[in-house]
């Protein structure tokens, strides 16, 4: 795993041996390279227009970053009612003290 920003870094971290990247945001040149060679990217959204943006990507696993400061549980409860063939991995602020909640609202436990 590593998080990228550029094919390039993606080109690297993969010939490293890396099984998956992550990103704080959805570059579509970087998803669609990834895509092209089977490597699984789970790149970051904030916002509906950025989810469906990645879902007309052809993404289903997306990363709400930065959970948090976004609001959270309560914002990420709110931007994944709609998107329920997403798969959510939220990153950014999630700490001992929220990760039980994240994970019982995405229905993780």
């Amino acid at each position: 795993m590593s998080t990228v920003l550029s094919i390039v870094q993606a080109e690297r971290v993969v010939a490293s041996g890396a099984h998956f990247l992550v990103a704080p945001g959805t570059n579509a040149k970087v998803v669609r390279w990834a895509g092209s060679r089977g490597v699984v990217i789970l790149p970051g959204v904030a916002t509906a227009s950025e989810v469906e943006a990645a879902m007309e990507l052809g993404l289903d696993h997306l990363k709400f970053f930065p959970a948090e400061p976004l609001g959270g549980l309560t914002m990420l409860k709110a931007l994944s009612a709609p998107y329920t063939t997403i798969t959510w991995m939220p990153t950014g602020g999630i700490s001992l003290a929220n990760v039980t909640a994240t994970l019982i609202a995405l229905d993780c436990t």
